[in-house]
């Protein structure tokens, strides 16, 4: 929407927010880059806002103000840290951390377009650092707002658009939008699955109760997305992918990929069992494993941890930056129209602001950074 040139002004601003430009639509809502000109210098962050023609919609309302009393109680160097919320009118915002970086999938897609796979280590080291994140969230004790205790949570939509992965190479888990307070009352709906089918357990999809080894699971579909640059059940959608996924029948890792070492396609068709007590129990015992299938058995956590940080991690780095997108934006020159952003009076600016033409629907996708999306509880969404 635009206005004539005698109606417009320059100026973005929201409350104390400068927004720069909006980076990702989903289900419940828009991702926005921006600075918070409180800081000096303004800090930059991310602003997550529930899509005003849902604002009527009291469940819709609940789940994203759930969302932020849950990533509130959250603070692990591998998960996005939540910085306060706002609201103005029907107005619901979240502020966010802002990672200089990119989704996961953004990268396996720029990778998948070379035809260059990444190294073992490098899903090693991002499977590392999702791991301590997740052990963190499978573990946290926190009060919460109506008065209980929380024992853990389960995040139930592990998946390359919800790791971020920044320039330095470290991985960040994002979105706990349709996360499980373990031990809460279930709150879906009967038949409605929350999540993305091809990162779902089969328990998950049987609508069985959760607990974290179903984020173990769809932490190893995406380790194997790394490794190979497909997934185990590539080629199917719908009621044909739940039932393989059901029935076990995945491609195995060594003929996705011949060159993979058998101690890492073992680990990956351990992790991607169908039986849940088949594979891994807890992130430690998964972190060990991954290690050992890189050669690095019984290390102790000093010497792991100067293996990731010496080795791993830059490794990791190098990958991003030969598979980050083009940049695009006020802050790197960038001249196309998108990043021009010019703000019809009386407009809200978040509604001025133009989207990027890749971004398309719940495969939200950023440019510097991405905060993935809650799905809209009445439409789970299919691969």
């Amino acid at each position: 929407m635009t206005a004539p040139p005698t109606a417009q002004r320059s100026a973005t601003t929201w409350r104390h927010f400068k927004i720069l430009r909006r980076v990702g639509v989903g289900g419940m809502g828009e991702l926005f880059l921006a600075d918070d000109l409180r800081e000096s210098p303004p800090r930059r962050v991310v602003l997550k806002r529930l899509h005003p023609h849902l604002t009527a919609d009291a469940t819709v309302v609940k789940m994203f103000a759930r969302e932020a009393e849950i990533v509130a109680s959250l603070a692990h160097p591998n998960i996005v840290r939540f910085i306060g919320t706002e609201r103005d009118g029907d107005t619901f915002v979240l502020v966010l951390e802002y990672v200089d970086g990119h989704d996961l999938r953004q990268l396996l897609d720029r990778s998948r377009a070379k035809d260059k796979k990444p190294s073992e280590a490098i899903a090693v080291c991002i499977g590392l650092d999702v791991l301590a994140g997740l052990d963190y969230a499978h573990r946290v004790r926190t009060s919460l707002a109506d008065g209980k205790r929380s024992h853990g949570l389960v995040h139930r939509d592990v998946s390359p658009q919800n790791i971020v992965v920044s320039l330095s190479g470290t991985a960040k888990i994002i979105d706990f939008g349709v996360a499980k307070i373990r031990g809460r009352t279930q709150s879906t709906r009967i038949g409605a699955l929350k999540g993305k089918f091809a990162y779902m357990s089969p328990e998950q999809i049987r609508g069985e109760p959760l607990d974290g080894r179903a984020d173990l699971y769809a932490l190893g579909i995406v380790l194997y997305e790394i490794a190979t640059l497909r997934r185990p059940y590539a080629g199917l959608d719908g009621l044909r992918l739940m039932d393989a996924i059901l029935a076990g029948k995945f491609t195995a890792p060594r003929t996705a990929r011949r060159d993979l070492s058998p101690a890492f396609a073992t680990f990956l068709a351990r992790a991607i069992a169908t039986n849940v007590t088949d594979r891994f129990q807890t992130p430690p015992d998964m972190a060990a494993a991954l290690l050992t299938a890189l050669g690095k058995k019984a290390l102790d956590p000093i010497a792991s941890t100067r293996l990731v940080e010496t080795v791993l991690r830059p490794a990791v780095a190098a990958w991003v930056a030969k598979n980050a997108p083009a940049p695009v934006g006020p802050d790197t020159g960038d001249k196309s129209p998108d990043s021009q952003v010019s703000i019809p009076f009386g407009i809200n600016p978040f509604d001025a602001l133009p989207v990027r033409a890749d971004i398309d629907g719940d495969e939200a996708q950023s440019d510097a950074t991405h905060l993935g999306d809650s799905l809209d509880p009445r439409e789970p969404e299919e691969e």
